[in-house]
């Protein structure tokens, strides 16, 4: 369902206040214009199954800003099959300062993330397209982020592996998960030699959970 600018920016503005965060009218201005670049998009390459403004906000935008609070002292970001942008560029419009990399083996979901940047005009993100495994990538990349994310990409002991050459000596992993359940609990049992913090949230406005685990490799 298409949503009038105003019910929009209520959503936003109250979803992002439920989860302690305070966004201004250029940031709100900003998510809408993704919004609507996301669907124009959607239209012709396989961006989000979901059509409804209410659904997008909830399921990309609120959820993927769940994170922040885990990021106080981070300055860059690389966000590892990020997809349409998600969690990155949502959280970079939350955190103008980051300096943000998009990594995204799909050539035509990197397209989108340069013209959404472009649109957007945001400084300070860099979007490439490739696998995270891809040692060229790994080699120009490494030791280089304060912080890696992903959204659901893989089991977290995979994961791990895969960031680990891109932290930098203190860096931290924060994995984006569904709700915590015995699945879960068995990745995180699987993991040796490194410090979890596991956290679930209700997304504002539904009865959708979200997992983040924080991971320090310190």
């Amino acid at each position: 369902m298409r949503l009038e600018s105003q019910q929009i920016e209520k959503y936003l503005e109250d979803g992002a206040a439920e989860l302690g965060i305070e966004l201004d009218k250029v940031q709100i201005s900003l998510y809408q214009s993704y919004i609507q670049e996301l669907k124009k998009w959607s239209r012709r390459i396989n961006l989000t199954s979901l059509t409804g403004d209410k659904d997008i906000i909830l399921r990309h935008f609120l959820d993927s800003l769940i994170p922040l609070r885990y990021m106080d002292g981070v300055d860059s970001l690389l966000d590892i099959g990020t997809g349409a942008g998600y969690p990155g560029l949502v959280l970079k419009i939350a955190c103008p300062q980051l300096r943000l990399t998009l990594i995204e083996p799909t050539g035509k979901k990197t397209s989108f993330l340069r013209h959404i940047t472009r649109t957007l005009g945001l400084s300070g993100v860099d979007v490439i397209n490739a696998r995270a495994e891809d040692k060229a990538v790994v080699f120009k990349n490494a030791k280089k982020f304060d912080c890696v994310t992903s959204r659901a990409l893989s089991e977290l002991s995979a994961f791990i592996e895969m960031s680990r050459p891109y932290l930098k000596e203190d860096g931290r992993i924060i994995a984006m998960k569904g709700p915590r359940d015995g699945k879960l609990d068995t990745e995180l049992d699987d993991i040796n030699g490194v410090s979890a913090k596991i956290d679930e949230f209700t997304i504002p406005f539904s009865d959708r959970k979200t997992s983040i685990v924080v991971l320090s490799l310190g």
